[in-house]
């Protein structure tokens, strides 16, 4: 079963997405250090594609709860203008 929906998902790599996703909404400082319009830019992004969904598990891995809530207003401000 995909996780993503309408994208491909490598074989044998839903588990591991579905995993980093858990990992990612389960570190209380992302809630913390994110904003409301962060929160909602990320889960728009985890339909789009697998790709940019390994760049969110990366930064999750490294615990940036600051630098996602950075990457997605800076995506936000960047699509809207």
């Amino acid at each position: 079963m995909n996780c993503l929906v309408g994208q491909d998902v490598p074989e044998g790599q839903s588990l591991f997405v579905f995993q980093s996703i858990l990992l990612l909404f389960s570190d209380i400082r992302f809630w913390k250090a994110a904003t409301f319009w962060s929160n909602i830019c990320l889960l728009q992004l985890l339909f789009f594609s697998f790709k940019e969904l390994l760049l969110v598990v990366q930064l999750c891995k490294l615990k940036a709860a600051f630098q996602i809530s950075l990457l997605f207003i800076n995506m936000s401000a960047t699509s809207a203008g």
